[in-house]
């Protein structure tokens, strides 16, 4: 579980949010369903979530992984099975919502407007429950990105690196310790709040 809090952030126009994830089992928090793998800002409904869901109920089905960006809901069914790199794509120009698993475009919502407002992010757990949608896997290199990276299928880059529209990276390789430092250059480091350090044993690296 990582935790970060940080000067208000508006992504206001395009963005993507992306990391690689890796379940190992059913998530050990209280909730039947869903287990969330990352949590930004938190509204109703959500502003910045990725979740998985573990049981069908309230209208899911197991393995539908579901994202939230600006209110709007992409979901697409899909066992995940190994490393996976997810990212979630706002292009206004295009004035569409992409979900992108393994770098194939799985569902395209249009844009309804609005924006982020990102002054806090969590791994593995809800910002305001935290002990209620925890995580069972492990997270890798994630980012946040004030343009549209993905437009058309892709594939994913096994380390990812910062730009000029890199707002926050990081790469969750320190392998121990309670800090996660941000390689962003934007000082948006986080709190480990638990869990332990893994090796990185992605077979693509």
């Amino acid at each position: 579980r990582v935790s970060a809090a940080f000067a208000l952030v508006r992504l206001s126009n395009d963005y993507t949010i992306e990391f690689w994830m890796r379940r190992t089992g059913r998530g050990p928090g209280s909730s039947p369903f869903y287990e969330i793998w990352l949590d930004g800002r938190f509204n109703a409904p959500p502003s910045l979530r990725f979740q998985y869901i573990k049981a069908s109920g309230q209208g899911y089905m197991q393995n539908d992984l579901n994202v939230w960006l600006n209110g709007t809901e992409l979901r697409a069914n899909t066992p995940l099975m190994g490393w996976t790199h997810v990212a979630g794509v706002r292009d206004v120009t295009a004035g569409t919502y992409t979900l992108f698993v393994g770098g194939m475009a799985v569902d395209v919502e249009p844009d309804q407007g609005g924006m982020i407002n990102l002054d806090r992010l969590s791994l593995g757990f809800e910002v305001v429950a935290p002990g209620e949608y925890e995580v069972a896997g492990a997270i890798d290199e994630v980012r946040v990105s004030s343009n549209a990276r993905y437009t058309a299928q892709f594939t994913p880059a096994v380390v990812l690196v910062p730009d000029i529209d890199t707002v926050l990276l990081w790469h969750l390789d320190e392998g121990g310790g309670a800090m996660v430092g941000d390689s962003s250059g934007n000082g948006r480091g986080a709190t480990v709040m638990g869990g332990t350090w893994a090796a990185d044993d992605r077979t693509c690296r």
